[in-house]
């Protein structure tokens, strides 16, 4: 359906912004993609990229034990407009480089 056309869309626009920064599996389903955070603490990109204009949920609100969570974040694209979806890759880049910098 209509969740389908878009994420896929999307993937690549993740992969040329941020491609050094994340690692994913596309998801067979559902409403949401998990993005593994590399090289720095998944609850710093959360604020950052909240202080940038995107929010989202830093994984460790969907374990029990944090552990688990392995420096992930959730980004929900269920509903979402294509072109909001294609603002999402450019955001966090920034988000990434102003962390790093």
């Amino acid at each position: 359906g209509i969740y389908r056309l878009s994420l896929p869309d999307a993937l690549p626009i993740f992969d040329e912004n941020c491609g050094d920064y994340i690692e994913y599996q596309m998801p067979v389903g559902g409403f949401y993609l998990w993005l593994r955070i590399l090289g720095i603490d998944a609850a710093d990109l959360v604020k950052q990229a909240w202080e940038d204009g995107l929010v989202f949920p830093d994984g460790n609100l969907f374990f029990q034990d944090p552990v688990k969570n392995d420096n992930c974040i959730r980004l929900a694209f269920s509903g979402t407009p294509k072109d909001k979806l294609f603002e999402v890759g450019p955001i966090l880049r920034r988000s990434f480089e102003k962390i790093l910098d």
